[in-house]
């Protein structure tokens, strides 16, 4: 649930969003588990309720695991990798590990606590939500780390609660840039439990900028129509998105895309085991996902994956 300011007395009292880094650590941090994926090594948050290692080698997020991989191992420039929603922190440290620049946003405090505990060099995290107004925010736990976006929910049971107000993509990438400490090249994921438009909206001028090279969102499409966003709204925007890249790829989902026999994707070949398919309508698309209540994750690059993931093979370590 996302709030406007108004709404709750609490957001005049909330500090400025602030940057939190970690720095070298030379033991192995407390509450964290190594994880060793394609010859890329770090420690990964262990807490009751978050994630294991085991589920980002599965399904869809091995899929993205291997996108990833492989297109850091492809190119030969350094990028600035953008987490947002980044929950326990196993992509934001996969792209550390890999040599990249990490910058991650979260709204939930524990998990920001649990990779701050976890990290081997500098990295930094905003505790915040990405929203594309000002006066937004969201309300979360402070003792709980889920699996997805927000904790509104749950928080409302739970007196240990904090409201974590909105920022910007693009007011950060404007700032990045004019501190000349940006990277030309940027990587984007996006995991928000279905405030991935307001997500979109905020990073218009860095999408129209041409640095983002690679982008990865996961969509709910069911979940825009309890925050008030129309379908006709979020096509929009994903078609506003989609025309500053080359190539449309829609990754695995249990819930399968062919069952209605829609024509909104058609198969093109296999990552991690499991099928990859190319975008042909987003209006069908989506309308199928509404259909059944199911999400999707959609990859948004300049390359074809099929030829990334020949390129990161050549260049593997």
């Amino acid at each position: 649930m996302i709030l406007k300011e108004e709404q709750h007395p609490q957001l005049q009292q909330e500090q400025q969003v602030h940057i939190i880094k970690a720095h070298n650590r030379r033991e192995p941090p407390q509450g964290a588990v190594r994880v060793t994926v394609q010859g890329y090594e770090f420690y990964l948050p262990s807490h009751s309720g978050t994630l294991a290692p085991a589920f980002f080698n599965e399904g869809v997020e091995g899929q993205i695991t291997d996108i990833f991989i492989a297109y850091f191992r492809s190119s030969k420039k350094r990028h600035l990798f953008l987490d947002v929603g980044m929950n326990v922190g196993f992509f934001s440290l996969l792209a550390h590990a890999c040599g990249q620049r990490v910058v991650a946003f979260e709204p939930q405090p524990l998990c920001v606590e649990l990779i701050m505990r976890s990290v081997t060099d500098q990295i930094a995290v905003h505790n915040a939500f990405v929203g594309d107004k000002e006066d937004m925010a969201v309300e979360v736990s402070t003792t709980e780390c889920f699996s997805g976006f927000s904790s509104t929910q749950a928080a409302s049971k739970d007196q240990n609660r904090k409201i974590v107000r909105s920022v910007k993509l693009d007011d950060f990438w404007e700032s990045t840039t004019s501190s000349g400490a940006a990277e030309p090249n940027v990587v984007i994921k996006i995991d928000t439990e279905g405030a991935e438009l307001h997500v979109l909206r905020s990073a218009s001028g860095l999408l129209r900028s041409g640095a983002v090279k690679l982008m990865i969102i996961e969509l709910a499409p069911h979940v825009w129509l309890t925050d008030q966003d129309s379908t006709e709204s979020g096509i929009a925007v994903l078609t506003e998105a989609a025309a500053h890249f080359q190539h449309i790829t829609v990754l695995y989902d249990p819930t399968p895309y062919y069952d209605d026999g829609s024509s909104a994707v058609s198969r093109i070949g296999l990552i991690h085991g499991h099928p990859i398919f190319r975008m042909q309508n987003w209006k069908e698309f989506i309308s199928q996902r509404l259909a059944h209540r199911a999400g999707t994750n959609v990859v948004f690059s300049q390359t074809p994956l099929e030829a990334l993931l020949v390129a990161g093979r050549q260049n593997q370590r």
